[in-house]
């Protein structure tokens, strides 16, 4: 009997050895890579477009006139 945790073995019991992984499929790494690579993409659409088409302060754009701040 051996009380190596990363044995194989299962002489015991006469059970099959432990499957190993054989790592990433390479499938995976390309979604992860592609959805990182979209992921920047699209803020670096969100930022270079941030600045057109845009009216600051907000309430200069809404819909519904709102009244000055200094009304009391």
């Amino acid at each position: 009997m051996t009380h190596d945790p990363h044995s194989a073995h299962a002489s015991q019991h006469d059970l099959p050895p432990v499957p190993t992984t054989t790592g990433v499929a390479l499938g995976v790494k390309i979604l992860i890579f592609g959805g990182l690579f979209l992921a920047a993409m699209q803020g670096f659409f969100v930022t270079g477009s941030s600045a057109f088409g845009r009216v600051w302060p907000a309430s200069d754009s809404a819909k519904i006139p709102l009244p000055p701040a200094n009304l009391k």
